[in-house]
């Protein structure tokens, strides 16, 4: 989960500070103050990662995207294209990640990582994007154990050499090349692995970059107009959906869990839960889940039967 978040130079920000963030964040202010582009920013991301073309820097969305932000020139503060979008992020491990060193033999272990990045545009014909730099801090118990990441050499281009403190990478002998350039934002190369003797540790950094995104979802602030009948396929959906358009069929393919709102206390159905919180928030007075046909193919028609008060 994220802990902290700070921006810079990202459409109506200079400079966001450092945003402490919680398993529930709200986040205040007048229209056109930047609210929105704080989540703007933590989706593109999201979108990146998930994007299939491994080069792209950042992928700034489509019709079909939750975001769609455009080119950099739009990103960038003030339009500024000297500028460069630059910000940072921590987040706990859902479980720790382990690794050796495959030639001092020292065990590490990974409970937290801190990662910072800076994105540019290149000043000729071309007007690409590239990363100039990324770093993870690798940490347990708030403390530092490896800090790891990659520069773009000065007056170099697509050139980039590592640097690591607290963990002494040895290169292969007759590597005299350098490693290539970072696969999106967040990305060691192939090539660090073959570069390095025991590098092989920022793959598992990739892969919980990732994971750590993969549980970042959106939902935009209109919906689905509410039907009476709703049709299942005995299908779990990995989010409610951009408008709330999966939220039944999030809620029926939950129905066996159980929530407990605290150290030991008593766990209950999601559904209850879920009628408590509506009640509470005084929308409705009455909340059922019926199943009214069960054709072949699993299909289910399941009504909702909302009484509003």
């Amino acid at each position: 989960m994220l802990q902290k978040l700070s921006i810079q130079n990202f459409k109506g920000w200079k400079d966001t500070d450092n945003i402490r963030m919680a398993p529930i964040t709200l986040f205040f202010g007048t229209n056109s103050s930047g609210k929105s582009s704080i989540g703007q920013f933590l989706m593109m991301l999201k979108q990146t990662v998930e994007s299939s073309d491994r080069k792209a820097v950042l992928y700034p969305g489509d019709k079909n995207s939750a975001v769609h932000l455009g080119s950099f020139q739009k990103m960038i503060f003030n339009r500024n294209t000297e500028e460069k979008i630059s910000f940072s992020y921590e987040w706990n491990l859902e479980k720790e990640l382990k690794f050796r060193d495959a030639l001092s033999e020292k065990k590490y272990v990974v409970s937290q990582i801190a990662f910072d990045g800076k994105i540019a545009m290149q000043k000729d014909s071309e007007s690409k994007i590239f990363v100039e730099n990324l770093h993870y801090g690798l940490k347990n118990d708030d403390i530092v154990d490896v800090n790891i990441g990659m520069e773009r050499k000065a007056g170099k281009k697509e050139e980039y050499e590592i640097n690591c403190e607290h963990y002494l990478l040895r290169r292969n002998q007759g590597r005299v090349w350098y490693p290539g350039s970072p696969v999106r934002f967040y990305g060691f190369p192939d090539e660090v692995i073959a570069y390095y003797q025991n590098a092989q540790f920022v793959q598992s950094l990739n892969l919980e970059h990732e994971k750590l995104f993969r549980s970042v979802f959106y939902l935009g602030p209109l919906r689905t107009k509410t039907d009476r009948l709703h049709f299942w396929t005995d299908t779990a959906p990995e989010s409610v959906g951009y408008s709330g358009e999966n939220t039944v069929s999030a809620m029926l393919a939950a129905r066996g869990r159980r929530i407990s709102f605290g150290y030991k206390k008593v766990t209950r159905p999601l559904e209850q839960v879920i009628a408590e919180c509506l009640k509470n928030m005084g929308l409705i007075e009455e909340f059922k889940v019926k199943l009214i046909e069960c054709p072949l193919q699993k299909m289910e028609i399941v009504m909702m039967n909302f009484r509003s008060i």
